[in-house]
């Protein structure tokens, strides 16, 4: 059963089906209306429960435009991040698109359109990908720059204002800042090694760029705007109960800061599949519902080895089991089905190689009455053909049997798209 969501609701009932549709919609003043009146009823809703295997997608995958490039190739490439991140172990993910309290107001709708068609184009490729079905659509908490420091200190980290004056001057080391005038205020545009895109913003009026202290006010509106964008996904998370996935660098320096022990979601979170590396989000789900019997074999395994390895861990972090399951656990398996997926093939090659055998031998069949030697040949090759699709069918057996399996089809699979 699909999950309603307000923008979803308004493509249903204005029927679009294609981007062709979309800006048509969006060139109705009616239907803006329709849009705007969606959003306000939508700001009310309860937050909706996910399933008991569920993620909540932080800031970066979200699908939201915070903190993220809009341009639609960006914006696809979020969507196969996604599912490639999340998608070898959890059944759910919760996501913002497009957030109600944005477009309750008229003036909001009217001054977002470009914005808008970016949100529909996500939810038509969605739909086109098969994917709609296995998100669950959350409205987010209104991110706070004001009480940002004191949400994330009830969320278990550990920042004050001398920790965030830390995190600018660190952040200012290796940064690169440009400005310019607009107006009564200034613009910035702040790029660092840690965000995969330029932060911009502005700053008050009558703020001098010329001021000594100008680099560090804005590496500390980076931080504070950081700072209140992840206190928002935790606090969804916390209101879903789910675990939060984090991509964004800086956000995983501030979590690294919460004293909480490793849980086997948090593991699986940061769990590197380098499988699922370059595949599209496409081929993932198709991947998934066609091999569902070999993941969630797959699955049961990892969760075996998450649950013993959190268990005695210790002070250890997630990211630490996580790096030594990967080591200890998915590449030698990975390796061991790699190998024997090889052989397997090698063993059919090889009953290739004495099919062509037997064919040529078949020709001089009338010749076997006579010559009792070339009839004991031919029953030899048959037996020895015979024997190599026996061996090649108790490989693919055992391989297939492996609780590994699906990472042997990702590979594949991936190998099949470059």
């Amino acid at each position: 059963m699909q999950q309603k969501y307000w923008l979803r609701d308004w493509m249903h009932e204005h029927d679009v089906k294609s981007m062709r549709d979309a800006r048509k919609a969006l060139a109705d003043d009616t239907a803006l209306k329709r849009l705007q009146q969606y959003a306000h009823a939508a700001e009310a809703q309860q937050t909706v429960g996910v399933a008991a295997n569920a993620v909540v997608a932080g800031r970066g995958i979200d699908l939201s435009n915070d903190l993220e490039c809009p341009h639609w190739d960006c914006k696809r490439k979020q969507v196969d991040r996604l599912f490639g991140w999340v998608w070898h172990y959890f059944d759910q993910i919760a996501v913002t698109v497009a957030s109600p309290l944005r477009y309750s107001k008229p003036e909001a709708v009217g001054a977002s359109l470009n914005v808008l068609e970016g949100h529909l184009q996500m939810l038509l490729y969605l739909r086109e990908i098969g994917a709609e079905d296995l998100l669950v659509f959350v409205q987010k908490p209104p991110e706070c720059e004001v009480h940002a420091l004191q949400h994330l200190r009830e969320a278990g980290l550990d920042i004050d204002d001398a920790e965030e004056e830390r995190l600018a001057r660190d952040l200012l080391l290796q940064a690169k800042l440009s400005t310019f005038q607009h107006e009564d205020h200034l613009h910035y545009m702040f790029t660092h090694p840690m965000f995969e895109h330029s932060v911009d913003g502005a700053l008050e009026p009558g703020f001098d760029m010329n001021h000594p202290d100008f680099g560090h006010r804005v590496a500390r509106a980076v931080v504070r705007r950081y700072a209140a964008h992840l206190a928002s996904d935790i606090r969804a998370a916390t209101d879903v109960g789910a675990p939060l996935g984090c991509v964004l660098g800086f956000h995983s320096v501030l979590l690294a800061r919460r004293s909480a022990q490793a849980a086997p979601d948090d593991v699986a979170l940061r769990l590197s599949l380098p499988v699922l590396d370059g595949l599209p989000a496409r081929d993932i789900v198709r991947l998934r519902n066609d091999e569902h019997e070999s993941f969630v074999k797959f699955r049961t395994a990892l969760n075996v080895a998450m649950r013993e390895r959190t268990k005695s861990a210790g002070s250890s972090t997630a990211d630490v089991i996580a790096r030594e399951i990967d080591r200890d656990v998915l590449e030698p398996a990975l390796a061991d089905i790699t190998q024997r997926l090889k052989a397997a093939e090698s063993v059919l090659a090889k009953k290739a190689t004495l099919s062509i055998a037997l064919s040529t031998f078949a020709t001089t069949c009338g010749l076997m009455a006579s010559t009792p030697l070339l009839l004991t040949a031919g029953v030899a090759l048959a037996a020895t053909a015979v024997g190599a699709e026996a061996k090649y069918v108790e490989e693919r057996r055992d391989v297939q049997l492996s609780d590994m399996y699906f990472l042997g089809k990702a590979l594949h699979e991936r190998h099949g798209a470059a």
